[in-house]
């Protein structure tokens, strides 16, 4: 297994009406296949090829606060199989 790197990372505080407009804004976005996430100074361009591995996962976690829980989805792909246009999130 080889060694993994974090080349963008992003955690908010957002309210439920603007993840919903994020998400809307990805899936529009994704239909060119290349999206530009950016943050301040960090930005980082994704080629997403047609076919990819999709992971969904539902997580708790329990600690003195209460329960957390958490809803995760995860695209995979190779590098070598990506290939679009760019288009920019903003």
């Amino acid at each position: 297994m080889g060694k993994e790197k974090v080349l963008f990372k992003s955690e908010e505080k957002w309210d439920v009406v603007s993840v919903i407009a994020f998400l809307r804004q990805l899936t529009t976005k994704l239909v060119e296949n290349v999206i530009i996430l950016q943050q301040g100074d960090d930005e980082i361009t994704l080629s997403i090829p047609d076919q990819v591995v999709s992971e969904l996962k539902v997580e708790e976690e329990e600690n003195k606060s209460g329960i957390k829980q958490s809803f995760e989805f995860e695209m995979e792909w190779m590098e070598k199989e990506a290939a679009g246009t760019g288009v920019t999130l903003d």
